[in-house]
C-alpha cells in the first residue's frame, strides 16, 4: 500500500509533470497501484477542489499516462494473475522487470534442484502470463532490464 500511497502523492503533487524525465522502478509490480489506479483516477475527476483548482481537464496526464511513460515494476508478484494485472496497467510487458525479494526474504527452501523457490515461482508466473519462450518473456526475465540499464 505504501508504494501506491508514494506515487499518488507524488502524482497528484505535479511531480512527474516537473521532472518529465523520471523513470521510477516499483517493487512488487507496483504493489496495489495496478489495481488502484482506476479508482485514484475517478477520485481525481470528481474532487470538487482539483476540479475548482482547474487541474483536471483534457490536457491532463493521467495517472494512466504516468503509469506507461515513466514507471517500470518488478514481476516480483508470484502469481500470474497479478502479473497480467502489472502489465496491463503499465501499457504491456517491456515496462516489467524480473526479480525476487532476495536477500530481504532469504529463501526458506529449494527445489530439488537446490533453485530458491521464490526464484521458481516468480519465473512461472511469467511463463503462465506471457507464455514460456515468448518474446515478452525474455523482456521480463532479463531483455527489459539490459535495454533499461543499457547494459
Amino acid at each position: 500500500m505504501e508504494t501506491t500511497i508514494a506515487v499518488a502523492r507524488m502524482y497528484l503533487a505535479g511531480v512527474f509533470d516537473r521532472v518529465p524525465a523520471l523513470r521510477m522502478l516499483l517493487a512488487h509490480s507496483g504493489g496495489t497501484l495496478p489495481f488502484l489506479a482506476g479508482r485514484i483516477e475517478s477520485c481525481i475527476v470528481h474532487d470538487g477542489q482539483l476540479v475548482g483548482e482547474g487541474k483536471v481537464g483534457a490536457a491532463r496526464r493521467t495517472i494512466w499516462d504516468v503509469l506507461r511513460e515513466q514507471v517500470y515494476l518488478d514481476a516480483v508478484i508470484y502469481s500470474e494473475v497479478g502479473l497480467k494485472a502489472a502489465i496491463e496497467a503499465s501499457g504491456g510487458a517491456d515496462r516489467l522487470m524480473f526479480g525476487t525479494d532476495h536477500p530481504f526474504f532469504p529463501p526458506l527452501g529449494t527445489d530439488e534442484q537446490g533453485t530458491w523457490e521464490s526464484v521458481t515461482w516468480n519465473a512461472e508466473a511469467v511463463s503462465k502470463a506471457v507464455g514460456k519462450g515468448s518474446e515478452e518473456a525474455g523482456g521480463i526475465m532479463g531483455g527489459n532490464a539490459i535495454r533499461l540499464l543499457r547494459l
